[in-house]
């Protein structure tokens, strides 16, 4: 058994494994799994540790807000689908928030919300229907954070 770094539980949440019924040793790597856990359950819960590094630092934690500015500038200096298209993520979450199935609570937002907040319901919304996951956006705002007008 090797030992549980403290990348462990984001790399189980990536893998929408967190609220299983299991726990771990961080010094043993020893798992314990319920008996309601089903075998494709703890083998990919198996498999997440057979990858995981135990030597992994954390990433850095996501701002909780940025300007406007910097999340929209963020968006476009970031490509997405195939970036032989030019299509920015930004282009993308016009496109989306375009819709005529869009909320209008949501479009109102969008057009004038003044911070991005990590933490957005609209932004998670947006975020998950054009496939980015949580490692995207934490990305994305320490990318436009970096960012100075």
């Amino acid at each position: 058994m090797k030992k549980i770094g403290p990348t462990f539980t984001q790399e189980l949440e990536a893998k929408g494994l967190l609220g299983l019924g299991f726990s771990w040793g961080n010094d043993t790597g020893e798992l314990r799994f319920n008996d309601d856990v089903t075998a494709a359950e703890r083998a990919a819960v198996e498999a997440v540790l057979a990858a995981h590094d135990p030597d992994a630092a954390l990433p850095a934690p996501a701002p909780e807000s940025v300007s406007r500015y910097q999340g929209r500038e963020a968006m476009r200096l970031t490509p997405y689908g195939n970036p032989e298209d030019g299509v920015s993520l930004f282009d993308a979450a016009e496109t989306l928030l375009a819709r005529e199935d869009t909320p209008a609570y949501y479009v109102r937002a969008w057009e004038e919300l003044q911070t991005f907040d990590f933490d957005s319901p609209m932004l998670i919304a947006v975020a998950d229907e054009l496939g980015l996951t949580r490692e995207d956006r934490v990305s994305l705002f320490l990318f436009a954070a970096s960012l100075k007008a």
